[in-house]
């Protein structure tokens, strides 16, 4: 009986909100300001030795994906906190800060585009306003 109303609920649920899944949110970019947008930009190139297509897509994916984060993170580093120091000398001041801007980094809305060669170019956007607010800082 139990697995029947599991069945209907589904059954009804996924038809429900068909319309809802198709109509894609707005891109990250559009809805954020120029100046408030902080962006990596990286490039993974495909592991030759693997057979796949889908192997060496995955592999480039991964590794513009690793190096774009690494970006990103280096770049919200080096930023400037309203007291004047950066970033870097806060997470050394508060340790939980620096989990907080781990997980800021791999929230990040990120977007991949494979090129011919089975390459791969990934960009990360981040919001510096919501950065500051879930961070609990200000930025200069």
């Amino acid at each position: 009986m139990r697995f029947a109303w599991f069945a209907a609920a589904i059954a009804v649920g996924g038809c429900a909100s068909e319309a809802a899944r198709l109509s894609p949110a707005p891109p990250l970019a559009d809805r954020i300001e120029p100046k408030d947008r902080l962006e990596a930009v990286a490039v993974g190139a495909p592991n030759p030795i693997l057979l796949s297509e889908t192997q060496r897509k995955a592999t480039a994916r991964e590794a513009a994906m690793t190096r774009a984060r690494h970006e990103l993170g280096s770049t919200l580093r080096a930023m400037i906190l309203q007291s004047g120091i950066t970033l870097e000398h806060a997470v050394h001041l508060d340790p939980r800060l620096g989990d907080r801007l781990e997980q800021e980094v791999a929230q990040a809305q990120a977007t991949a585009e494979f090129t011919p060669d089975d390459g791969c170019v990934v960009r990360l956007l981040l919001s510096k306003r919501r950065l500051a607010e879930d961070l609990g800082v200000r930025f200069r």
